[in-house]
């Protein structure tokens, strides 16, 4: 298995199982907008566990590097 299938495996676990629709435990857009400027910074932080059981957090964190990405390849 690849990365790119195993990332996509994770994904559809999280989304599944751990939907979260009250965004019990979620920490907000600024702690994951800050997560991905530094992310060295959370390298063993409860919010990398909360990622994986939260799919609201997990799917804007996503959004929020895929957003990062293209602002690098326009400037």
């Amino acid at each position: 298995m690849n990365e790119k299938a195993l990332i996509a495996a994770f994904e559809r676990v999280v989304s599944t199982d751990h939907a979260n629709p009250n965004r019990l435990g979620c920490s907000g857009i600024s702690v994951l907008q800050e997560f991905v400027m530094r992310p060295e910074t959370f390298a063993r932080s409860a919010l990398l566990d909360h990622l994986g059981r939260c799919e609201p957090c997990l799917r804007e964190l996503k959004q929020l590097h895929s957003d990062r990405r293209n602002a690098k390849e326009i400037a």
